[in-house]
């Protein structure tokens, strides 16, 4: 299986429905504003996430059958590698949801390295977001210490972690930032100071008791809304992939002349209406007789046939070969090879008599 292949079945893991449900309350959105997931799955996070909201919303996918299903739920959808295989304008998009597969992944020409491909999937991925756009980022917490520094450019920079029983299962935090055309050094030492100490002291077993979780947060008294989703003005030129998605592709090609043109060609109502490209030679007229292509009346001028064909198998005996075993005794072994022989067999309307063709 192929490194895309098996991401795309393993690896992907989303987001539980209680945890869009809670930090969904962390939001509020401007009408108009882009919203965009780049592993979708299915499409169910952002559209939990955007529920009744006066936004546009777009998903890549790399799987197939999930990237069908996210197009019933997000407004536009690409089935696509979504770092190889996009074409999409920078600073466009005003939230950036991102869930990533979660493997290790070896580096061209340096084999010994690894990076994180949840990491990999931020960097590229950030130069979506506009210079006031929203990241909400779910990830291991044991990824913090991968991840951290690409964080520390965010204003109003949180980590929560799951609620307590999801927490168990997962191992996963919720990062959410907004993005800053300008950060001062003292700021950016602050959160640097702030995500070390999480990484150093709080334990990853337990980080829902020392951290926010998605749950508690709702609890204190002026959480809403900690994030507000500006629309921006920035236009959206390209949301493309270079995979050619058929099903896309497919209205496009029907509405061609050309298509019209090809489909008017193929489309027969009669076998007799065919006509080949050249003249045929005896061996591709046994092959049509054969497999009954030509099977019904046949009419001209000088026959009038009713002619049905079809191919009969036999085993042909090539001779026989005696082998003298170890003790002493005799084997004879009889070669045969399975042959095919084509027979025609035709009613003559005139003289109704049968007429075999072999």
């Amino acid at each position: 299986m192929s490194r895309l292949a098996s991401q795309a079945k393993m690896g992907h893991y989303p987001t539980p429905p209680e945890v869009i449900e809670q930090i969904k309350e962390l939001f509020s959105f401007s009408s108009g504003s882009r919203c965009i997931d780049t592993c979708c799955g299915q499409g169910d996070a952002l559209a939990g996430l955007t529920e009744q909201a006066p936004v546009e919303t777009y998903g890549i996918e790399l799987d197939k059958d999930r990237a069908r299903q996210a197009k019933g739920r997000l407004g536009k959808v690409l089935n696509c590698d979504a770092i190889y295989e996009t074409r999409i304008t920078n600073n466009a998009f005003d939230l950036l949801f991102l869930n990533p597969t979660y493997d290790w992944e070896t580096k061209e020409r340096e084999e010994s390295d690894t990076e994180r491909t949840e990491k990999k999937f931020l960097q590229f991925h950030l130069r979506y977001l506009n210079t006031k756009g929203v990241l909400v980022y779910v990830i291991p917490f044991a990824s913090l210490k991968h991840t951290y520094r690409l964080f520390l450019r965010l204003k109003d920079l949180r980590v929560l972690a799951f609620p307590k029983e999801l927490y168990k299962q997962f191992k996963q935090v919720v990062v959410i930032g907004k993005s800053s055309a300008f950060s001062g050094k003292s700021e950016i030492d602050a959160k640097r100071a702030m995500m070390k100490n999480i990484i150093k002291y709080v334990e990853p077993e337990t980080a829902y008791e020392s951290l926010w979780t998605t749950e508690s947060i709702l609890r204190a008294g002026d959480y809403r809304p900690l994030y507000e989703v500006e629309r921006n003005n920035v236009e959206l030129k390209n949301f493309t992939s270079t995979r050619i998605d058929p099903d896309e592709v497919l209205p496009f090609v029907k509405s061609s002349q050309v298509y019209a043109e090809y489909d008017r060609r193929i489309s027969v109502d009669k076998v007799e209406e065919i006509q080949p490209l050249s003249m045929l030679r005896n061996g591709h007229l046994a092959m049509l007789l054969a497999s009954g292509m030509m099977n019904g009346r046949l009419k001209n001028d000088k026959y009038d046939l009713v002619v049905k064909g079809n191919i009969k198998s036999f085993m042909q005996q090539n001779g026989e070969e005696e082998d003298e075993l170890l003790n002493g005794s005799e084997k004879t072994t009889v070669k045969s090879t399975k042959k095919y022989q084509v027979q025609v067999r035709a009613l003559d309307l005139n003289s109704l008599q049968f007429i075999n063709i072999e």
